[in-house]
């Protein structure tokens, strides 16, 4: 009888307590080896960067299934379901992959001695099911970093992107933009090509390509004249969008990886004609969920009802953020604006918040917090907006759990529209995981994984073992101490 799927995301949630975050290769090479290497064979698509790369994805991938080709996509955090990191054509996992192949591979790790991680295992876990799938390419995105990412054991990529680099995760990647590009750039093979976004650094990239043998190009130079031509008539009527939408420079970047993979010899017959299609707009303006998602509500007010926009984004970073802001403030110029937002401990605060502060108030800012390891306190959020506000901070409303503070924007900003007659906006914004119960509140019927009362109770753990280890110089030591206390609780 085969397990249920609560019972397998159950294993899996509890499989980084077990085992330690591994930065290396060394369990993924591993597996893939005992696997067979599914993906020899299969065209890859292997894609890094800081931000944009889960847009790109998605729209490489839209792009891929409407000419024609069986199309895996890897992409990761999930917003309500596991099964979102692991598509085939459009469609999430089916349950079924999961119940055969997790414990294949969980047992195939246990006979091997391999302390494979939670990432590592969904890694395998896509790999296996695209091989399984029969798949005709396959896009991957990196989830940190990309010289020791578990998606880093394919051997010879179709073509390898980085979006854009700037300064984020620096406590794993390093402090720096070089030491940044560096490790993402070891995504790069030799004699594979790599296609690097407007917003990385170009000169930087030449020089790790060369060293690694791959031949590199730019958006404007895979595009040419033709392309930039038919933009400046673009903008001539709609305004510089580049300035202002990063989803103009990701359909960009996502346009210049179909013009190059229709060079590939296994992809060039369904990818040459579909460039002519009416259909590659389409595919390219394909958006992931909670990126820059508008739900339009009319809500209840005195007058009668007002229309209140709510914008989900994952924007968590300073340069995200700031280009967030910049969106809202273009779409909605002059508007009543109001942030619900929640981040992790490890992001740089005094360059995330500003752009926030200067869509709304900082008594019209409402913080909230994630129920995952890395997640900052709402309170301690709170403090931080706080610090960097002048004037009177009392009215400041407390930190509150997602559904209260998306309550609490709504009700307040309901008040301040139907009082001036104008349209309202809430921007949700910062941590993946928040937007899951968001979306549920805002009418979405997504099939939500839902979290049992076991894996809560890990996941507190778990947050006091990465707060405890913050302060600990002998973190192999530690960590291998407080697993066992972990595992004597239970």
């Amino acid at each position: 009888m085969l397990p249920t799927y609560k019972s397998i995301l159950k294993q899996l949630n509890r499989v980084n307590i077990l085992n330690p975050v591994n930065f290396g290769l060394e369990n993924m090479e591993r597996i893939n080896s005992l696997l067979g290497s599914p993906l020899d064979g299969i065209p890859v698509v292997h894609i890094t960067g800081t931000n944009g790369k889960g847009s790109v994805a998605v729209k490489i991938s839209e792009c891929l299934r409407a000419s024609g080709l069986r199309t895996g996509l890897f992409t990761s955090p999930h917003i309500s379901s596991y099964k979102e990191r692991i598509q085939i054509n459009g469609k999430n996992l089916e349950e079924k992959y999961l119940q055969e192949n997790v414990p294949y591979l969980l047992q195939l790790c246990e006979d091997n001695k391999i302390p494979a991680t939670y990432f590592e295992i969904t890694t395998a876990l896509a790999f296996l099911t695209y091989k399984q799938s029969a798949c005709d390419a396959v896009v991957l995105e990196v989830g940190l970093g990309g010289l020791y990412d578990a998606t880093n054991v394919i051997r010879q990529p179709a073509l390898s992107i980085i979006t854009s680099i700037q300064l984020d995760h620096t406590k794993y990647l390093g402090d720096t933009i070089e030491e940044i590009a560096a490790n993402k750039a070891g995504i790069f093979k030799k004699g594979c090509e790599v296609l690097a976004g407007p917003h990385s650094p170009l000169p930087l990239l030449q020089e790790l390509a060369g060293l690694r043998g791959s031949p590199i190009f730019s958006v404007p130079q895979v595009l040419g004249e033709v392309n930039k031509d038919k933009k400046e008539k673009k903008e001539e009527k709609e305004g510089d969008r580049g300035g202002w939408d990063v989803d103009e420079v990701n359909q960009d970047i996502a346009l210049a990886a179909i013009t190059m993979l229709a060079k590939h010899r296994m992809l060039a017959s369904a990818l040459n004609p579909f460039l002519r299609s009416p259909l590659l707009r389409a595919s390219l303006m394909k958006r992931p969920p909670c990126r820059f998602e508008v739900f339009t509500r009319s809500e209840p007010a005195k007058s009668g009802s007002v229309r209140i926009d709510v914008v989900l984004d994952i924007a968590h970073n300073p340069d995200a953020l700031a280009a967030l802001a910049r969106k809202v403030k273009h779409l909605y110029p002059g508007i009543p604006t109001r942030v619900v937002v929640a981040l992790s401990a490890d992001k740089d605060l005094p360059r995330c918040l500003p752009p926030l502060l200067l869509l709304a108030h900082h008594h019209h800012i409402h913080t909230t917090q994630a129920l995952n390891p890395r997640a900052l306190p709402s309170e301690a959020l709170r403090e931080a907006f706080l610090a960097l506000s002048a004037g009177d901070v009392s009215n400041m409303p407390p930190g509150e759990s997602i559904g209260q503070a998306l309550s609490s924007a709504l009700q307040s900003l309901v008040i301040e529209v139907d009082d001036r007659q104008v349209g309202g906006v809430v921007v949700v914004c910062g941590s993946a995981f928040v937007m899951a119960e968001a979306r549920a509140m805002l009418g979405c019927r997504d099939d939500r994984d839902e979290m049992d009362p076991d894996t809560a109770r890990d996941m507190q753990v778990m947050t006091l073992m990465i707060m405890m280890l913050m302060i600990k110089k002998d973190v192999a030591r530690e960590w291998w101490w407080m697993r066992n206390v972990w595992q004597g609780m239970r």
